[in-house]
């Protein structure tokens, strides 16, 4: 199994050649472009950092201006709560003198038919009194001695002359009685058709209370569907404040990473004229690119750098490339330096190897099918360490790569030629 991986030592020897000579150039490359690269990326870090500032005043503002709109609403929604309440006292007082108005206009009614009754009833008295009294005064015409003549005895005469005087008394009576009663009817009958304008007269000023109020209710309910609509474009504007701010933070962070890592590579150039310390034992980073640690691959799935994981729903950090390769594909040594771990690492990582390139540099291969290296075993660049798998936390076939310098993983793109 192992000979199907074997590098051909003519290539390995071919290959250190290369990076010989790629060495010298990249020595002459950073001592020269060293410090364009740093005043770029501090160039590229400022302008970010002022837009950043920017940004941000940008979203304080829009912030500002969505809690005014807020407070403002919540003024609006008080003042339509207290229309909508005093609308429907209006409603309530409406409806209760509505059923005064019609309890007072039977009554009216009732008092209508009665006074009818009454008038009729005067009328016909006073008509019947007026008969009487024409009657009587006719009588009346008589002398004395023509009454006395006609009655049949003296008893009749006196009998005669009292009945009429009692027949007038009492149709006096009965018609002041009927007189009463038909101005008191007609006085309550004014008394109710008063109260009925006074009704009515309130009702109008109630319905024009309820027409101003429902004005009033439908002008802050378009001036609240007003607001919603300027709360809906604020809360966009803030939530596109927000994501800029946080890509923008990224990449701040991002560039302040490149810088550091330009730091460091700048300073490995003075590093390789340095030893070891003496008796540490301790490997020194020679300086060289690191070589491609797959021979044969489809392509990169994943980059170094915030990506999104679907079946985690939330965006992620990769810290490494993802090579994708067939299963059993040999995994090469990028740069010459002693394996420090061989075996299984842990669920997310499976099977792994970790390769110490000195100057705190540790090259690190995960998700490997099988192992070829062991613990303490130096290796050189080209080298067959292991065979790319899917074990740990993994979808498929791939090769997690990743590169650490001080203990802080860095994009290998810095590091690979």
């Amino acid at each position: 199994m192992f000979n199907r991986y074997y590098v051909d030592r003519k290539k390995t020897r071919y290959t250190k050649c290369l990076l010989a000579l790629l060495l010298a150039f990249n020595l002459l490359f950073i001592a020269l472009a060293g410090t364009v690269f740093a005043l770029d990326t501090q160039s590229e870090l400022d302008r970010l950092m002022a837009e950043q500032e920017e940004l941000y005043a940008q979203w304080e503002e829009a912030q500002s201006a969505l809690d005014k709109v807020e407070n403002e609403q919540a003024l609006a929604d008080s003042d339509l709560a207290w229309l909508q309440e005093r609308n429907e006292e209006q409603k309530k007082l409406y409806s209760e003198h509505m059923l005064q108005i019609a309890a007072i206009t039977d009554m009216q009614q009732s008092l209508d038919r009665n006074l009818e009754v009454a008038i009729r009833q005067y009328e016909q008295r006073k008509a019947n009194y007026e008969a009487r009294m024409d009657s009587m005064y006719n009588l009346q015409k008589k002398s004395q001695l023509e009454i006395l003549l006609e009655s049949d005895s003296l008893s009749s005469y006196y009998t005669t002359l009292r009945f009429m005087k009692l027949i007038s008394d009492a149709d006096e009576q009965d018609l002041e009685h009927l007189r009463t009663s038909k101005e008191e009817l007609q006085k309550q009958y004014e008394q109710t058709t008063a109260k009925l304008e006074q009704l009515q007269e309130l009702l109008k000023t109630i319905e024009n209370n309820m027409a101003e109020i429902q004005a009033d209710v439908d002008a802050k309910e378009l001036s609240l569907a007003a607001m919603d609509s300027e709360m809906a474009a604020l809360y966009q504007r803030v939530e596109s404040y927000s994501n800029d701010h946080f890509q923008l933070q990224i990449n701040i962070d991002e560039a302040t990473k490149r810088q550091e890592q330009e730091a460091y590579l700048n300073s490995l150039a003075a590093a390789q004229s340095e030893e070891s310390p003496a008796g540490t034992g301790e490997p020194i980073y020679s300086g060289n690119g690191f070589i491609w640690p797959l021979a044969n691959f489809d392509f990169i799935s994943s980059e170094y750098g915030e990506r999104f994981i679907p079946e985690l729903g939330y965006p992620d950090f990769h810290t490494g490339l993802d090579f994708a390769a067939d299963f059993d594909e040999p995994c090469l040594a990028s740069a010459p330096g002693v394996v420090v771990f061989a075996g299984w690492y842990n669920e997310y990582a499976g099977n792994t190897v970790r390769i110490d390139a000195g100057s705190g540099i540790v090259i690190m291969y995960c998700h490997l099918n099988a192992v070829y290296a062991t613990n303490g075993q130096s290796v050189s660049a080209g080298d067959v360490v292991g065979a790319v798998g899917s074990t740990g936390n993994s979808t498929g076939p791939h090769l997690h790569f990743q590169i650490e310098v001080g203990g802080n993983h860095v994009d290998p793109r810095l590091y690979l030629y």
